[in-house]
């Protein structure tokens, strides 16, 4: 069962804007790599992403640039494009579906 605030992927797919599902993914992968990552109670994300926890470099690359791009959703930063955004969307997923196995 996941905590409150935690949305499954579920409650995820049935949001119709990316947008919502960026920002509501990276509190999943969040909450996903706190679980397999000793020590993580006060890491932040950008440190959790930095971990081992992805089996290559060009995953955690993808994670981070994804990263940024929640976070300038977040802070409203008129830069970010549809494109990004639906880019961030498809590397967070492919995340967590790394990630997920690895949980249960």
């Amino acid at each position: 069962m996941l905590p409150e605030g935690v949305s499954s992927l579920a409650e995820i797919k049935q949001y119709r804007q990316a947008r919502d599902r960026v920002t509501l993914y990276v509190g999943l992968l969040e909450y996903l790599l706190k679980t397999i990552t000793p020590d993580s109670d006060f890491k932040k994300l950008v440190d959790l992403v930095a971990s081992e926890t992805f089996p290559n470099n060009m995953q955690r690359r993808l994670v981070h640039e994804a990263r940024v791009i929640w976070n300038r959703l977040h802070h409203a930063d008129p830069r970010v494009t549809r494109e990004q955004i639906l880019h961030a969307e498809v590397s967070l997923r492919e995340a967590i579906d790394t990630i997920l196995p690895r949980c249960l």
